[in-house]
């Protein structure tokens, strides 16, 4: 239901949900995020790239399953990686996981209690994995927020959920009511 749903989104509706979300992520100045770009059935956040104060860093997929996240400074450093995605020049620096302050990350569906739900092929669950100190926040439209998913213990809980009209700040992430 959730896919068909995203598959039926319009480009206003799409635009106008993304701008809500970009304006409820707050990141202070300094801080090394990960951002991602998204397909056309997912927010589209690369406005965000214009905020100077911040250190932005795209994924680069590297081969089954793996992704690494690089720097970037602007729109121009992108180009059409895999699954028809923008993702970072080669020349862009990597980050190691553990020296991202922010994640800023997709799903298929979150949870009120920080579940995400992703696309199946495990490229965020094993990079999450890696994060030390990351701050996550999942980022979807309203009706991606589910009350229960299925969950398992590989399963990094968010600690902030952003779509469009709701802001949900978890203290006990990945706790199901």
């Amino acid at each position: 239901a959730i896919k068909s749903s995203l598959a039926k989104i319009s480009s206003p509706t799409l635009q106008a949900a993304s701008t809500g979300i970009s304006r409820s992520i707050t990141l202070e100045s300094g801080t090394n995020c990960a951002l991602f770009s998204g397909t056309f059935r997912e927010p589209q956040l690369l406005s965000l790239l214009s905020n100077e104060n911040i250190q932005w860093f795209l994924p680069r997929v590297t081969g089954i399953g793996s992704m690494t996240f690089h720097q970037v400074t602007s729109h121009c450093n992108l180009t059409i990686g895999k699954f028809g995605i923008l993702e970072p020049l080669p020349s862009a620096p990597e980050i190691p996981p553990e020296n991202l302050d922010t994640l800023i990350c997709p799903g298929v569906a979150f949870s009120p209690s920080g579940i995400r739900l992703g696309q199946g092929g495990g490229y965020y669950d094993r990079y999450l994995a890696k994060t030390i100190k990351a701050r996550l926040i999942g980022v979807a439209f309203d009706f991606q927020i589910q009350d229960k998913l299925p969950s398992g213990p590989h399963d990094i809980a968010m600690h902030e959920i952003i779509s469009e009209s709701r802001h949900l700040r978890l203290s006990n992430p990945g706790q199901q009511g």
